[in-house]
């Protein structure tokens, strides 16, 4: 099967070489392409990427549109320059260990599996539980009251899988994180391109959601074990803000933002000592939009925040191996 690998960048210079070549081992032999897709990056990282391989394909957008934004631009760019049959969705964060690709691609023959997902090791060998059952009311109110270690020791269901046994055996599971995913070219046909309401967070789980409705699984695979480094601010107030914002945008949709607005409100409140908390009380309980969140808590961010139903790809640019561009 052609495999079409996706990585989406912003200003990820000191990340995108390392990413690169991990990812041109693994295709090493094999009928893997890759696409890298800059969000308006000011760092140099479309040209970084460029210099690391004449093969990858470096797709430039006129702005930072997201994360989803950007995956629909590589499959665009894909499907107009001769397709494939599965796309690989990566963060520029995430390393590739010999094999990852084929493991993923391989279980999306399973019956009606349409999105694979892999094992998650930090850069310190310690797991990332970043498998999820889909969410709903009563574990979102659970884990508002008690908080996670408290949902842990009682044994209560939360969104999050902690279950060690769960992260050695291969099985369908709700959401996984967005930041490495396999999805067969049937699943996105069923299921449509990524929703760009979102700008960051909540992109996957939306997908995901989206693929179970099409009677699609999401498919853990223990054995691709990846590396993705976390970094001093995955606690940053505006990242905890903008997830829970668009976690009741999404549930909007389905007649739910109102519940988990006031769970958010509620678990926010009771933890007021922790600075996220305070900025996500703010988003909450004035609406605030994606871009009013970032540019809040990191001003002289530059973002465009996509529809929430595009109906055709962000403008976007193919730099070419001498540093030009052409329209894509």
């Amino acid at each position: 099967m052609d495999v079409a690998i996706i990585c989406v960048t912003h200003n990820s210079i000191e990340l995108i070489a390392d990413f690169l070549r991990a990812a041109l081992d693994d295709c090493a032999g094999g009928s893997q392409r890759i696409v890298v897709v800059d969000s308006a990056s000011t760092d140099g990282t479309p040209e970084a990427a460029r210099a690391v391989s004449a093969v990858v394909d470096v797709c430039v957008m006129a702005g930072n549109y997201g994360y989803a934004a950007g995956i629909n631009v590589g499959i665009d760019h894909v499907r107009g320059t001769g397709g494939a049959g599965a796309f690989v969705v990566a963060n520029p964060d995430v390393l590739l260990g010999p094999g990852n690709v084929a493991l993923l691609v391989d279980a999306l023959a399973l019956e009606d599996v349409g999105v694979s997902c892999p094992m998650i090791m930090d850069q310190y060998g310690v797991r990332d539980d970043s498998l999820n059952r889909l969410p709903n009311v009563w574990t979102g109110l659970v884990g508002a009251v008690l908080g996670g270690r408290g949902t842990a020791v009682l044994g209560l269901p939360v969104e999050v899988v902690r279950d060690t046994s769960a992260y050695e055996r291969a099985h369908a599971v709700g959401w996984a994180c967005g930041g490495l995913l396999a999805i067969s070219e049937e699943c996105l046909t069923r299921v449509g391109l990524w929703n760009e309401e979102y700008f960051m967070y909540e992109e996957e789980v939306d997908f995901c959601e989206r693929v179970a409705q099409a009677g699609l699984r999401v498919w853990y695979v223990p054995d691709a074990v990846v590396t993705r480094a976390v970094f001093s601010d995955a606690n940053a107030p505006w990242r905890h803000a903008l997830s829970q914002i668009n976690r009741i945008r999404r549930e909007d949709h389905s007649g739910g933002g109102s519940l988990r607005r006031t769970q958010f409100v509620l678990e926010n409140l009771l933890r007021l000592w922790r600075p996220r908390s305070r900025a996500a009380l703010w988003a909450v309980i004035t609406n605030a939009t994606p871009g009013q969140v970032i540019h809040r808590y990191r001003p002289g961010s530059q973002i465009e925040v996509g529809a929430a139903t595009p109906s055709a790809p962000a403008p976007y640019a193919v730099l070419s191996a001498s540093g030009n561009t052409a329209a894509g």
